[in-house]
């Protein structure tokens, strides 16, 4: 009897502290960040000129896409009329751009600091993670695009020699001015006067500070 008490004691002490754990874990994802009304005080360095909010804000609503796929929508599929869809996007993006910049342009932190005070932590984290893979795949995008443009400009001499020289190879072609693309890309942002004028190292400095901030 002794024994069968200590053991409903116990398997009644194990899900208690499970329920209590699972709680404050809860409780640890879901909770929001607090800013207090009219602070906009930010670790950040405020150096970013009109020029730069502007292109960063317009990198944000054009996508790589625009620069990958409108030769050959225009050529192969809709003609001239592609310029119409371009038009109703481009004023779409513009109002969404400006209900956005009411929220969330005036602190530091874009979409994370967004979802932090609005969704919770868990959220944020996956927001601010997502926005970096954004970031990267864009990069790719552009590298892989303008690469090809070059390319073309030089009647595709790099890959006419790759394709020669570069056999057997796993892949059907090796885009080689994708490295000096890449590497020019990142030295100029390496060697850049701020570490906010890179979309990447502007985004990482800003789930830092709002991090920083939050503990």
């Amino acid at each position: 009897a002794l024994d069968s008490k200590f053991a409903r004691r116990y398997h009644f002490l194990i899900r208690r502290l499970m329920t209590v754990s699972g709680a404050l874990l809860g409780n640890r994802l879901t909770r929001r960040k607090r800013i207090p009304k009219g602070d906009l005080t930010t670790n950040l360095r405020r150096c970013l000129n009109t020029f730069d909010v502007t292109m960063i804000g317009l990198s944000h609503m054009v996508g790589p896409g625009i620069f990958v796929t409108t030769g050959e929508v225009m050529r192969n599929l809709a003609g001239p009329s592609t310029t119409l869809s371009y038009v109703f996007a481009g004023l779409g993006a513009l109002l969404s751009a400006l209900c956005y910049a009411e929220f969330g342009a005036r602190y530091a932190g874009c979409a994370y600091t967004y979802a932090y005070v609005g969704c919770g932590e868990i959220s944020a984290f996956i927001i601010g993670w997502n926005i970096i893979l954004e970031y990267v795949l864009a990069a790719a995008a552009y590298a892989r695009t303008f690469t090809g443009y070059l390319d073309e400009l030089f009647h595709f001499a790099v890959r006419e020699w790759t394709l020669q020289h570069a056999r057997p190879w796993p892949f059907s072609t090796i885009d080689l001015p994708n490295y000096s693309s890449n590497t020019t890309r990142d030295l100029r942002e390496r060697n850049g006067e701020y570490v906010g004028r890179s979309a990447t190292n502007q985004h990482l400095s800003r789930l830092h500070s709002s991090r920083h901030d939050h503990l």
